[in-house]
């Protein structure tokens, strides 16, 4: 069966028993491509996506419903409020009536498919099958529509909901201010009216009392009723419960227009708690130089001026900016520029973008959903965090592959984890000796050689970064054997881990100081000859981890601002809510895990009272500490879940 140029092999069909037939014979299919019944619709697998395509008859009659009332929508509709689809797939409806047709005759609130999704005219099939020649497949003039991920949520979480519902409402009746026709305002209040009950009393009675009036009052009366929508819908956007938790993330907003800055700052403010204005993308940027640890946040227009002229630094330097140099700032865009452009220039969705109407009483138009702008982010913030303080190498071109390692974890976390795994199995098979009897090709390779290939091909770049891993667990392995202060390059055979067999011939021969520096990305301060000394603080979370399981007690002698200082600051917090003590900056781990347990103990025993428990609690919210988790010792962990719970 083709589509255009794209032939679909397994679609699934979902049609009336009574015109099955017709549609079996048409496309040359066999039975189990039909859903012919609620009940086959409610035993069918979809999440085995055996299938490449749905096809629904929008005039679906299951369980004696009448063709009037589409139910193939409904179908659809409960279909991905059950969570049955998945993205992406592709999607047409089918119908004896053209879509032009079916969108004046079904005003009910599944309209939005209509709209939304393209309609193949089964008329239009009997003709051609009358013409068809001999063909080696059908050739039709509808393509299903791809929803992927994005526009199947966009969908799903606002076309089918009240804020989209009536976002498209108000959106109408704008259009219609400019361009009234008297069918297209009565067709909006039937519309309106089939939707009563996502709007107030006021809206409700006031379309009821317009469904019964004449043209020329509807067409003066209508200013009237786009502006009680739109308020409503600002309403809605601007709930209570928002008003009362504004976000305490800090935001920079750069816009050059004065009366457009007051604007933003009016609207923005409903949410978020601490705005910081720039007029000029010149001072913008001195402060982000400067200060940009500060900020969560930065909103900036797209074109600055200065006077008469470009300003220095436009908004797309901005952006430039913050991603190359602090890529745990969430940026966002406001303009009044195309979408179309403006999407291609940035590279950002246009979830990431509010389109601004300076002609408005409101800059931000109410249309654009603020409300779900703002969520999303925060949710990006939360994500970004741990970007905030990398802790890890900072050495040479090691801090440029910290970051990337930091970007990795954000947007693979899957992948990330099974990295630092296999690097975890590959040093815990050389300290246990399975490399020592392996032949020279199976021992653990000590060349770390960049080619083009390896920029050709990512994945032989992310096995080398695998290997440097490895090797610098087998040098901490080694390194804190006896303390924490060198590693010893040669010596007794228990330390000179670099003369083992274990590793394939030719790592003896490396200079300790560029294996230990170089490659491996250790400090080279109080390098000598044989020694080189460990900074805890540029070591990864996951080595840290490491270092627990394999070398019990091995991070009990360190100071934990040296591990995480964050961690120290929101342990200051909770032992002076304990027992209103100060604990010193430089308390070592071992001090410290004692003053935990000593908590836990009191708490187990229920010694602590239930105000200073809950203010304890607040202190480790996931909210608060997540994005630094990994880097807290594990045995910390464990009393921090205990007292979560």
């Amino acid at each position: 069966m083709k589509f255009s140029n794209e032939t679909i092999k397994n679609p699934i069909i979902l049609w009336n028993k009574e015109t099955e037939s017709f549609i079996r014979n048409f496309f040359s299919i066999n039975d189990e491509h039909f859903l012919s019944s609620d009940s086959d619709l409610f035993s069918f697998d979809f999440s085995k996506k055996n299938f490449d395509t749905i096809i629904i008859l929008a005039e679906l009659n299951w369980g004696g419903r009448r063709l009037q009332e589409f139910y193939g929508y409904s179908v659809l509709k409960q279909l991905m409020e059950e969570n049955r689809l998945k993205p992406p797939v592709q999607i047409l409806f089918a119908s004896v009536l053209t879509r032009k047709t079916i969108f004046k005759l079904n005003i009910t609130s599944n309209q939005v498919f209509t709209r939304k999704f393209p309609h193949l005219d089964t008329c239009r099939l009997q003709t051609d099958k009358k013409n068809e020649k001999k063909r080696s497949g059908l050739i039709l003039p509808v393509k299903p529509l791809n929803l992927n991920e994005k526009k199947y949520n966009y969908l799903k979480y606002y076309c089918l909901l009240k804020t989209g519902i009536i976002d498209r409402l108000e959106h109408d009746l704008r259009n219609l201010i400019s361009g009234y026709t008297t069918d297209k305002m009565k067709r909006v209040l039937q519309e309106m009216s089939i939707n009563n009950n996502l709007f107030n009393s006021d809206i409700s009675v006031l379309v009821s009392r317009l469904n019964k009036t004449g043209d020329e009052k509807l067409k003066k009366e209508l200013p009237g009723l786009f502006e009680m929508v739109r308020q409503y819908q600002k309403e809605l956007n601007q709930p209570e419960s928002k008003k009362s938790r504004k976000s305490h993330l800090k935001v920079m907003i750069v816009e050059d227009n004065e009366e457009s800055l007051k604007k933003l700052v009016n609207e923005l403010s409903i949410y978020f708690n601490n705005i910081r204005t720039y007029h000029s993308g010149t001072d913008a940027m001195a402060e982000l130089t400067k200060n940009a640890l500060t900020y969560d946040v930065v909103i900036t227009d797209m074109e600055l001026l200065s006077g008469d002229f470009d300003d220095d630094f436009q908004g797309i330097d901005i952006l430039d900016y913050c991603g190359n140099e602090h890529p745990y700032l969430v940026t966002r865009i406001v303009t009044s520029l195309t979408k179309t452009g403006l999407k291609t220039l940035t590279g950002k969705g246009l979830d990431e973008i509010i389109f601004k109407d300076v002609n408005t009483e409101n800059i931000i138009p109410s249309f654009e959903n603020l409300p779900e702008f703002v969520n999303k982010i925060e949710t990006e913030v939360v994500k970004k965090r741990q970007l905030r303080k990398m802790q890890g190498p900072q050495l040479s071109w090691w801090k440029i592959l910290t970051r990337q390692l930091y970007l990795f974890k954000i947007n693979n976390p899957e992948d990330y984890n099974d990295l630092w795994l296999k690097a975890k199995e590959d040093a815990a098979k050389f300290i246990d000796g399975v490399f020592d009897c392996k032949n020279e090709s199976e021992k653990l390779s000590s060349e770390f050689k960049t080619t083009k290939d390896t920029s050709d091909n990512p994945e032989s770049g992310w096995s080398i970064i695998q290997l440097l891993l490895t090797h610098r667990l087998i040098s901490l392995w080694f390194g804190v054997k006896k303390n924490w202060d060198s590693f010893k390059f040669n010596g007794s055979s228990n330390e000179a881990f670099a003369n083992q067999s274990c590793f394939k011939t030719g790592i003896e021969k490396k200079s300790p100081k560029a294996y230990f520096t170089t490659f491996l990305g250790f400090s080279g301060e109080g390098f000598s000859t044989n020694n080189c000394k460990i900074i805890p603080r540029n070591l990864f979370p996951e080595e840290i981890s490491w270092l627990c399981q394999k070398r019990a007690g091995s991070i009990l002698s360190l100071q934990l601002n040296e591990i995480c200082d964050d961690f120290l600051s929101v342990l200051e917090k909770i032992i002076s809510l304990y027992d209103k003590t100060n604990i010193p900056d430089d308390i070592s781990v071992g001090n410290a895990l004692h003053i935990f347990e000593n908590l836990l103990h009191d708490y187990n025993n229920g010694k602590i009272d239930n105000h200073r428990l809950s203010e304890i609690r607040k202190q480790i919210e996931p909210d608060e500490i997540d994005y630094f988790y990994d880097q807290i010792p594990v045995e910390f962990k464990r009393i921090i879940d205990s007292i979560r719970n």
